[in-house]
């Protein structure tokens, strides 16, 4: 099973305050909207992993950069 952005809006609905630590590593059909999602839902993400995400454009980045409590490593 392929994690999707669909999936990540189900997470981001059920634990919005909760979700704090997120590996997407490798999660080919991500897409921004899924990293919007997270941006606008989960503010407490302190850390979020999107390695080979290949679908992620700079898009993401710039709205990652609205997450003040995310650690950039």
């Amino acid at each position: 099973m392929e994690i999707t952005d669909a999936a990540i809006q189900e997470l981001a609905e059920v634990f919005p305050l909760k979700l704090k630590v997120l590996n997407l590593s490798g999660c080919g059909k991500i897409t921004d909207a899924a990293v919007a999602i997270l941006s606008k839902r989960c503010l407490f993400l302190k850390s979020l992993e999107l390695r080979e995400c290949r679908l992620l454009t700079a898009e993401s980045m710039r709205l990652l950069g609205a997450c003040t409590r995310l650690e950039v490593t």
